[in-house]
């Protein structure tokens, strides 16, 4: 039944939403729109807030275009790539694989969000080429749907930032420990549901032989890297340059050098950032390849990655640019927050939080727009600050389901379009809202701050 239905859905969806990139202009089209009608900006202002904020992400584009290629290329070394394929060898039917790829997203999704994204988009690429039958869409859609309890883990922005003495909320609201908003008995008990149902949902939506999408030939057809040049066959007519360009010494001493940094880095007490694991994927991977001519080649193949992330990232830059300083966001979160009670605050805010997110993908960026108003509120409800951040928190995750941003580098590695994974999506969207509303309507209530 599941099975038919999503079928019917991904048949829709495929014949109405557009490229990826076209979605990011519909989305600025309705932030235009609803600045001049529902903030009262005029025409001109709002084109001046989109360009002026186009290029805010460009630093955090570069980090993920960075993080994405280089991911590439560490799987693609050749141990890895063995481990890989050991690891896509464990399931032996769609169903075993389409169930590993969901659970190994939810579980690395809450560890770290960034290095989940390329390593389960990576696997389901190699069970793919391994299991016939596997519906790739599918598969990929489960390698991201973990994204869901992003917010809710350990690499958590909301969370994280209101755990560290000194940030910017703590003169109004306090340092809120870890034990009040990741390891609260209700968030652990929604990140449980969620991890033993959202596997099984997806093993569920396999569809039938007939409108199984295998994985592409092109993907099917990719070669080793091509080395960037070779060695003569007369060894004494080996030039210095080539001697350099194919000896490990040289990525021995890059890889080194770049662990040697991490150990500081971390014997610092310093926390991973993006900074430090595109390092580490980088200081791996000049360790595992054999020279840096191989390096290059495996390079060269990663860099198609980068182009959705370098073109549409300016885009959601504009986009929250306009919401943010045409003032719809404290619109939009005040609208919700009307109609809230002691009760409904969390849900609500939830919602809000969902909503504004389609607009402002930066979690960071949602996060100044909403915590004003939202604390503010939910101090004269009495409503504990550790639920209202973790509200926020999975409305944020929540969105992502549906939201292209964080799909745009993971569709150039897997070679799909937006719409053919955004079908499965919708239902686990659906799904996993049932699951967060019980927690904001119920299990705060049941354990209480």
């Amino acid at each position: 039944m599941l099975s038919k239905v999503a079928s019917v859905l991904s048949n829709i969806i495929r014949k109405i939403i557009p490229d990826s990139l076209v979605f990011a202009y519909f989305l600025t089209f309705i932030a235009f729109i609803l600045g001049i009608v529902l903030a009262h900006q005029g025409p001109i202002a709002m084109i001046n807030y989109w360009g002026s904020g186009m290029w805010v992400f460009l630093s955090f584009a570069m980090e993920v275009c960075l993080l994405f290629v280089l991911g590439h290329v560490l799987a693609h070394a050749p141990l890895v790539k063995k481990g890989l394929q050991w690891v896509a060898g464990l399931p032996s039917s769609p169903g075993q694989a389409i169930i590993l790829v969901a659970v190994l997203s939810v579980i690395l999704q809450w560890i770290n969000t960034f290095f989940a994204l390329v390593a389960t988009v990576i696997l389901a690429r190699e069970i793919a080429k391994k299991i016939s039958g596997v519906d790739f869409p599918l598969l990929v859609a489960a390698a991201y749907a973990g994204v869901i309890v992003w917010d809710s883990g350990l690499s958590g922005v909301i969370p994280m930032t209101l755990s560290t003495p000194n940030n910017p909320f703590a003169k109004n609201l306090g340092v809120v420990p870890l034990s009040q908003t990741i390891f609260n008995p209700a968030n652990l008990l929604m990140f449980g549901m969620v991890l033993i149902t959202l596997p099984i949902l997806f093993r569920f939506l396999l569809p039938r032989p007939e409108h199984t999408i295998t994985i592409s030939q092109q993907l099917l057809g990719e070669e080793e890297p091509e080395q960037e040049s070779s060695s003569p066959s007369d060894s004494s007519n080996i030039t210095f340059a080539e001697r350099l360009n194919n000896s490990r010494l040289v990525t021995l001493f890059g890889g080194v050098l770049g662990i040697l940094y991490i150990f500081l880095h971390f014997s610092n007490n310093k926390p991973l950032d993006f900074d430090v694991l595109n390092l580490i994927l980088l200081s791996l991977s000049l360790i595992l390849y054999p020279s840096p001519v191989k390096f290059i080649g495996s390079l060269k193949q990663a860099m198609p990655i980068a182009w959705g992330i370098m073109i549409q990232f300016p885009l959601y830059a504009g986009i929250m640019s306009m919401v943010t300083k045409s003032g719809l966001g404290p619109i939009i979160t005040n609208w919700f927050l009307g109609i809230s009670t002691r009760t409904t605050f969390a849900w609500l805010s939830f919602l809000a939080s969902a909503l504004l997110k389609m607009f402002v993908p930066s979690a960071g960026g949602e996060f100044a727009v909403e915590a004003p108003i939202m604390f503010g509120a939910a101090a004269k409800l009495g409503v504990p600050v550790a639920h209202t951040a973790m509200s926020i928190a999975w409305g944020n995750a929540w969105s992502n389901l549906i939201q292209p941003f964080f799909m745009i580098p993971l569709l150039a590695v897997a070679r799909l379009e937006l719409r053919q994974i955004l079908g499965y999506l919708i239902i686990a969207l659906i799904w996993t809202g049932i699951i967060l509303s019980f927690g904001m309507l119920v299990l705060y209530r049941v354990f209480p701050l």
